[in-house]
């Protein structure tokens, strides 16, 4: 999907904004790391990527779930088909540049994501669908999640929903963002389709992103 790219793009820029601050935690923290009767309720099975031989990111996914080639910039690609009208898309994303490179911890790269976006949206979060191109239907905004736990990491959490165009089916995207070993990580998890409803989509998509691993391979 196009998606996924211009999706990188934007967050990149709203977060290049503000010089980091003092921050060794981001507040408010909830924490929705998966647990092993969620795993097992939706009929998850662990998969693991490694990236640059140094690091390597495990999560869960579908048992059904089949491994697509990965498009630019993607570690991994993964998707389940339920029918003709319903497919999971789950990518996983990298990016290490010289913004990046000058964090020391995730808390303090994903709080000056947060302070970039309060920056250039305000408290307006729909302002972001701006961002889009003009191709994308019915862009809108569910919601932005910066105090997220999962496995002790921090992630920011940014729920969408958009037709990518006219006739296409609706998307539902949950978009996870993290900071590690000087890389910017984004994890998506996407359901093409309308057959499952939102609090279907928060359970199973918890459960896949709530399952998210990262360790440096010694």
């Amino acid at each position: 999907m196009r998606y996924f790219s211009q999706l990188i793009i934007i967050l990149l820029f709203v977060s290049c904004y503000n010089e980091p601050q003092n921050s060794n935690s981001v507040e408010k923290q909830s924490d929705i790391t998966a647990s092993p009767d969620a795993i097992e309720f939706y009929k998850l099975k662990k998969v693991s990527i490694i990236d640059s031989k140094e690091i390597e990111i495990s999560f869960q996914i579908p048992k059904e779930s089949t491994s697509n080639l990965a498009q630019e910039n993607e570690l991994g690609r993964f998707e389940t088909e339920y029918n003709l009208d319903e497919t999971l898309i789950i990518g996983l994303r990298n990016l290490e540049s010289q913004y990046t490179i000058r964090f020391d911890n995730a808390s303090d790269y994903l709080k000056t994501v947060e302070e970039g976006i309060s920056k250039k949206f305000g408290d307006d979060i729909q302002k972001i669908s701006s961002m889009f191109p003009p191709s994308y239907q019915n862009v809108k905004i569910a919601s932005v999640d910066y105090d997220l736990i999962i496995n002790k990491h921090p992630y920011i959490r940014r729920t969408l929903y958009f037709n990518e165009s006219v006739s296409s089916p609706l998307n539902t995207n949950f978009h996870f963002i993290t900071w590690f070993k000087k890389k910017k990580y984004t994890f998506d998890v996407t359901y093409v389709g309308t057959g499952k409803n939102f609090t279907e989509l928060i359970g199973l998509s918890n459960a896949i992103a709530g399952s998210l691993k990262f360790r440096t391979i010694n």
